[in-house]
This record gives C-alpha cells, structure tokens and sequence, in this order.
C-alpha cells in the first residue's frame, strides 16, 4: 500500500508504507472488533460523491446504535488531506470507523493508486456467474449497513472453484436478483433501465443512487423492482457498476 493514515480523536500523521507494516491501528485489539466502512474512488485528485459516502457512514453507524467517533466535516477533512498527501490523482480511497468502549472510537483513512481495469472488458463485457450462496437476508443482517463481514462474499468466490468469473450475481433468500459481490446491477430490458428493489435485500449503493437520478432527469423510462436471474440473462443490456 503506497500510503495510509490511520486517525483517531487526538490526531494522527502519515505512516509511510515501511511504518504499515505493523501500525499500532491494525493491533490484534482492533482487528476482533465489527467496522464499518465505505470505499471511495477520486478522480484527478477529487473524490467523488463524498458527502453521500459520509451520510452512508452515519447512517452505518446509528443503524448499530453507535455514533461517528469523528465528525463528518473533520472526516471529510482527513480523507481531502489524506489523498493530497498521497500525490495519487487517480486513487481509491478506504475509511473505517470503530470502537474501543462507549467513549473511545477511531478512524483509518487508507489510500491506493487505482489500477483500472483491461479496457477489453469495457468492450467485451465481463464473465457473470450466480453464486451458489444466498445473499443474508434481513433477519440475519441489514443490508444497509456497510461493515466489515465479508465472509458471504469470500465463500461466494471460493465455492465457484476454478470457474472463470469476473463477478458473482447473488440472489437473496427469496430468489430474486440481489447484488453483485462489489456492485450493483442495471439491465436495460424493452427500452426502461430496471434495478433490484432496496426490498431485495441490498445495499443502497452510492453510485446506483447516481444512475438512477441521471436517468430521472433524463426521463429515461425506470424501474426498481424485483427481478429474476432469467430477466438478467436475457436483458437487452447489462450493467454492474462498482465506485
């Protein structure tokens, strides 16, 4: 990782990457507590969306019954400088919140160059296979809050085995069109963009919130509902689209 810094109530400074080795943040103490997160992307030196990205980290929280240890001006401060310190004009961005007890609470700004992906992708579109897993259902965790439990995810990937796949398509526990791993999902079916409803048991991605505002103001016909792996695999058009 090129750069990080980790931040707390009482201030912090830049670690180079040597120093991240073993930074005091990452201490077997902290890596046993739930965090909660939201990865950001900056494009030529400006991140994008992120007031939304901080609302949806309080939002995260109080879902929890916690609070921002930081608030999200001083926060929004902190990643601004943060990706400035990096030199990194294209980056993304990772912030995580958590707790020590009921008074002491923390935050870790981490900062990567970003590595677009092959542009024969964009061309060629990508390799989408269903997950044999099923996306939590809401009993089990809410969707909305974005923490630190990637476990459905990683088993996810690791039953696929060998298959090749640049993303997963998960369902949740009703049947319907969830999420992708890392993404949200759009088709274009019949000339209207359709998207999973909230009620499928996703999260309410920044970026989807994006799309669908373009497509409102552009009176492009759309959608939420619920969808079925069929209408997926026999969209006119395809779209997942990850920060």
């Amino acid at each position: 990782m090129p750069f990080s810094r980790p931040s707390s109530e009482r201030g912090a400074r830049p670690i180079s990457s040597k120093r991240a080795a073993h930074p005091e943040c990452l201490g077997p103490e902290s890596l046993d507590k739930i965090a909660y997160f939201e990865t950001l992307r900056a494009y030529g030196g400006k991140i994008f969306c992120l007031d939304r990205h901080l609302e949806r980290l309080e939002e995260s929280c109080r879902a929890a019954l916690d609070a921002l240890p930081i608030g999200k001006s001083e926060l929004g401060r902190r990643l601004t400088r943060s990706l400035a310190e990096s030199g990194l004009a294209e980056a993304v961005l990772r912030v995580s919140v958590s707790w020590e007890d009921e008074k002491k609470g923390s935050a870790i700004v981490m900062v990567r160059e970003f590595k677009p992906r092959d542009p024969e992708l964009y061309r060629k579109g990508i390799e989408l296979r269903t997950a044999v897993m099923r996306r939590w259902g809401f009993r089990a965790q809410d969707p909305k809050i974005k923490a630190s439990q990637f476990m459905n995810g990683v088993l996810a990937f690791l039953d696929k085995g060998d298959a090749p796949a640049d993303e997963l398509l998960f369902l949740g526990q009703n049947g319907v069109v969830a999420e992708g791993s890392i993404s949200n999902i759009f088709i274009v079916r019949e000339k209207r963009l359709l998207t999973p409803d909230t009620a499928s048991g996703i999260l309410r991605g920044v970026t989807r919130g994006l799309v669908t505002e373009l497509a409102q103001k552009r009176k492009i016909p759309f959608v939420e509902t619920l969808l079925t792996r069929h209408e997926i695999y026999n969209a006119n058009f395809f779209v997942k689209h990850q920060n």
